[in-house]
């Protein structure tokens, strides 16, 4: 969870994980939250920004993809969540298509694997 945040007024901006966004899916995506087991229990429930979103299955819903036990992506991808979601019924986060990434503000996961992330997601630089 990123720890670099900065509260201005009533809203807040979060540093830490993109030096700079070119571009995001508009609108947003869905987050399938039987995919998010791996966050359900930290506290608080929140998918870390930089975490690696799927292209959308059957159902309307993006997946987190994870890695196997040779660190090989388990779908495919789409990109990075842009701030911290909060895992709920159905968490809505905005993911970054192309931008700039701090590998060591990455979550564990992708932070150890952003090679193969990076040749999944040209336009993301890490």
């Amino acid at each position: 969870m990123m720890s670099d945040v900065k509260f201005i007024g009533a809203s807040g901006v979060q540093n830490g994980v993109f030096e700079n966004v070119i571009d995001v899916f508009a609108g947003g995506v869905h987050i399938d939250p039987d995919s998010a087991t791996k966050y359900a229990t930290s506290d608080p429930k929140v998918i870390p920004a930089g975490t690696l979103i799927g292209r959308k299955e059957v159902g309307g819903l993006h997946e987190i993809v994870t890695f196997d036990v040779d660190g090989e992506l388990e779908a495919t991808p789409l990109g990075l969540t842009h701030f911290d979601v909060m895992l709920d019924d159905m968490p809505l986060a905005a993911v970054v298509l192309s931008g700039t990434v701090r590998v060591e503000a990455l979550p564990d996961d992708e932070q150890e694997n952003w090679e193969k992330i990076a040749a999944k997601l040209p336009r993301i630089t890490f």
